[in-house]
């Protein structure tokens, strides 16, 4: 994450008697990962000026990459019959509309300095479909392939896109919903402005070089089904063929040395249960890299069923992952030995290495890609507001101090607003930095600008970690602690890592009753009293 000023969170110890401050950044932690943000409805439903003062937004808040899903559905041409003549592998083929919201994020992320992330999937056409014409019943992984070459084209870095059309209209509006109740998203805006015809002819667009394969693919709201029969999961069998045709594309194209991610996996099963509806994570990536619960490889009739006969290591450079926790935060007890939140990526740790000794070609670090937390208000549902910054905290702490961790992730910037349907989570996501309407929320945004968490260690020493998303190189910050109301300085001042994060253990009397904070310049914001419980064994997965 990179990081600039504000501060938030809050850390230090009281300038009391014997007050020590050491350092204590663990030898697994990951000061190098980046920061994600993704926000489809304001990068790309909403028209070129709320996309340009989104990714205004998301640089100032400090993030590097700026992720959105091109969906197959969205692109491709509508009907039930594959249009004649139409092969799907050329960009130029599909309707010129349809890309402009894409082009322009690319051309807008690259003069911020951003990077953008690619996720490709979601939906399938229904010509492309299998039986029940869903977009998500058993894709064709051969189309799929066709569709993922004309964007890794596309956004090659050499591809210079013809000019548009005078009157060219945008797409109609979307006749597909998931299962999980997520809003019909809005028509693509008009786009084809005098603004993008005015581009050069020979102004290419820029290279998009971080990848990740269909969105959730162990939930049947995405791709189904999920089980051939109760013992037999299916949908890891239907993702191998996608996510090798989408590999095999990109590479292709241009984007073999890029990041290539697989996965984008749902965490767990909320109701303790899974069939039919979705398969637990780490069951789906042994079943996807053919092994049983012990991570042996199938062989004879139970590797037939699976399509593991004749079974290669895979391709890519990484697992995407959703590492969303319950209501009542990061310390919530996941059911299901097989799932992981923020709470237990040791065990998403553990299965990966197990993984990549044998059934994959790399060895699979953890890109967090989508999260975040439901916030009531407005969401009655939902985490209590005034809860979630510490939630924030801790859950960066927790991906911070797992080395195979490569970025984190903040899903979306703003609340989704949802016409015709009262609020309830299963209509949007409210898990946003801002409302709707762009008002930061309550402790929540400046939580992610500046994020802070204080673990009591001992009565007498106490971890603080936090850090500055914007900071620039050079930034550093006061730890203060207070017993009552007045804060005091702990000697200072304190310089951040390249990314903009710190992580100190400091001993100091009383530590439980304190409360911790940082400064930045002059502007203190918020702060904190120690978490109690200790969390050794998150911080130091197996190597």
């Amino acid at each position: 994450m990179r990081l600039v000023r504000l501060i938030q969170a809050a850390v230090a110890v009281a300038l009391s008697a014997a007050v020590s401050l050491t350092i204590a950044a663990p030898a697994s932690a990951g000061p190098t990962q980046i920061s994600i943000v993704q926000d489809e409805a304001r990068l790309v439903r909403q028209g070129p000026i709320v996309q340009a003062a989104t990714l205004d937004q998301i640089k100032s808040l400090g993030a590097e990459v700026v992720k959105v899903t091109i969906d197959w559905r969205r692109i491709a041409p509508p009907g039930s019959s594959k249009p004649a003549g139409f092969t799907g592998d050329d960009p130029a083929q599909y309707t010129a509309t349809n890309w402009v919201p894409y082009d322009d994020l690319v051309r807008g992320a690259a003069a911020r300095g951003l990077r953008v992330m690619f996720l490709v999937g979601g939906h399938a056409p229904d010509w492309a479909s299998g039986s029940g014409r869903t977009g998500t019943v058993r894709p064709d992984p051969a189309e799929f392939a066709r569709f993922v070459k004309a964007v890794g084209t596309r956004y090659s870095g050499g591809y210079v896109p013809a000019p548009l059309p005078p009157g060219a209209t945008p797409p109609p509006t979307c006749d597909f919903q998931t299962q999980q109740g997520d809003p019909c998203p809005q028509p693509i805006p008009q786009a084809a402005s005098a603004r993008m015809r005015a581009v050069a002819a020979d102004a290419a667009l820029p290279k998009v070089s971080i990848w990740s394969v269909w969105n959730e693919p162990n939930l049947s709201g995405w791709l189904g089904p999920q089980y051939a029969s109760r013992k037999l999961p299916e949908s890891p069998r239907l993702y191998r063929g996608l996510y090798l045709a989408a590999h095999g594309a990109l590479a292709a194209t241009g984007h073999a040395g890029d990041q290539i991610l697989m996965g984008e996996l749902l965490p767990f099963a909320r109701s303790g249960k899974t069939y039919p509806a979705r398969v637990s994570p780490l069951l789906f990536l042994r079943e996807l890299a053919c092994v049983d619960a012990k991570y042996r490889p199938y062989r004879g009739r139970a590797a037939s069923q699976r399509g593991c006969t004749g079974y290669t290591p895979l391709p890519g450079t990484g697992i995407a992952y959703h590492p969303y926790t319950l209501e009542s935060g990061p310390e919530t007890k996941t059911p299901l030995a097989d799932d992981a939140t923020i709470n237990d990526l040791t065990r998403l740790d553990r299965a990966l290495t197990r993984l990549s000794s044998r059934f994959v070609v790399h060895r699979m670090p953890i890109w967090l890609t989508e999260f975040g937390f439901q916030t009531d208000p407005p969401d009655p549902f939902a985490s209590p507001i005034k809860k979630v910054p510490q939630f924030m905290g801790e859950s960066e702490w927790l991906a911070y101090h797992d080395r195979r961790v490569k970025s984190y992730a903040q899903y979306p910037l703003a609340d989704d607003t949802v016409a015709g349907h009262g609020l309830s989570r299963f209509h949007g996501f409210q898990s946003g930095l801002t409302s709707s309407l762009g008002a930061p929320k309550s402790g929540v945004f400046q939580a992610y600008k500046t994020p802070l968490f204080v673990r009591l260690v001992s009565k007498s020493s106490v971890e603080i970690f936090g850090g500055v998303r914007a900071a620039v190189p050079g930034t550093t910050v006061i730890l203060q602690s207070a017993l009552g109301t007045k804060f005091a300085s702990l000697g200072g001042p304190l310089a951040l890592n390249p990314q903009g994060y710190f992580d100190r253990t400091v001993r100091v009397s009383n530590a439980a009753k304190r409360k911790f904070r940082f400064v930045v310049g002059l502007e203190p914001t918020g702060s904190l009293r120690p978490l109690q419980r200790p969390r050794a064994g998150a911080l130091y997965p197996p190597k």
